[in-house]
Parts: C-alpha cells; sequence; structure tokens
C-alpha cells in the first residue's frame, strides 16, 4: 500500500481549456439561482471529467506535464470540485523479485565474488551470483549409507524360529 500522498500540480490553463472545450458562464445570482448553478455546475464537472476520461490526448498531455516537471511515476489529469485541472502523479511501488542488497551481498562473499564492484547495482550483483552458482559443481546431500542386509534362516526345527534366547 502507497502510504505517501501523490504530487499535484496545476495544468497550463491553455492546455486545460484545449482538452475540455468546455464553456464557462459567471455571474451573480440568487440563492436558488445559485442552488440551480451548483447543480448544473456538478452536472458540467461530472461531464468533464467524462470528457477527460474518453480523451485520448489526456494520458499524452499528462506524461508529458509530468516529465516537463521532472516527476516520475503514474501520471492522471484530474479535475478537482473548482474545476481546475492538476496532474497528479503517483508514485510506483517496486515489486522487485530480488533480494535485499546486503542479503546479496553476503551471499556473494559467501560465495567468493566480490561485491564492492557492483555498487548498488541489485541486478548485475544477482547476475554474478547466478553465474557462479551455474559453475560451481551442485552440492547433494546424501542418506547415511546402510550396510548390506545379511538374510538370516529360521530355525529349520520351527515355522517361525527358535523363540528361546540365544544363550551366547
Amino acid at each position: 500500500m502507497n502510504t505517501k500522498q501523490p504530487h499535484r500540480t496545476p495544468i497550463r490553463e491553455d492546455w486545460a481549456k484545449s482538452l475540455l472545450q468546455a464553456p464557462v458562464q459567471g455571474g451573480q445570482t440568487t440563492y436558488y439561482q445559485l442552488k440551480e448553478a451548483w447543480g448544473a455546475w456538478e452536472r458540467a464537472l461530472t461531464e468533464a471529467r467524462e470528457v477527460l476520461k474518453q480523451n485520448p490526448l489526456a494520458p499524452t498531455v499528462a506524461e508529458a506535464v509530468a516529465r516537463e516537471g521532472g516527476r516520475r511515476g503514474e501520471a492522471v489529469l484530474l479535475l478537482d470540485d473548482r474545476g481546475e485541472m492538476y496532474l497528479e502523479v503517483e508514485k510506483r511501488e517496486w515489486n522487485s523479485s530480488l533480494p535485499c542488497l546486503e542479503s546479496l551481498r553476503q551471499e556473494a562473499e559467501g560465495l567468493g565474488i566480490d561485491p564492492k564492484p557492483f555498487g548498488r547495482s541489485r541486478t548485475e550483483l544477482a547476475e554474478a551470483i547466478a553465474a557462479k552458482r551455474a559453475t560451481r559443481p551442485k552440492m547433494r546431500k546424501t542418506a547415511p549409507c546402510i550396510g548390506p542386509v545379511e538374510e538370516v534362516p529360521y530355525p529349520p526345527d520351527t515355522d517361525i524360529g527358535d523363540l528361546t534366547p540365544d544363550p551366547t
């Protein structure tokens, strides 16, 4: 779960207008007109958000604005409740299948590899470890040796053998 708040940057007005192409009306109103205007505003805002969502240029513009601002991550254009368009950049969560750098360094040292030339590159260090493992003979765990089984014949005088203890 990403606990950091995403970065939000206002979009240049000319870009926002060209993406939405929605006219803006203004003026003073009475209370009831204001309520009606607020309902119309909410409907217009919902429509504008839908237009923005369906606009095929929106992701391209979002990436361009993010690059322009030096931001990295998942860039999305959003409209707030005031109708201002924002760039929201959510940081990507890195899901790496590689172990942490410290454990890779310990494993490399155990295999006789000097981890210092690799710096902080986990990928290169993991590749070096994999190459070393491939050239090293595999150690196999084996069961302890069990000697040959000798067959002991039953005494011929009974069917199951002599059950009396051996005097020796």
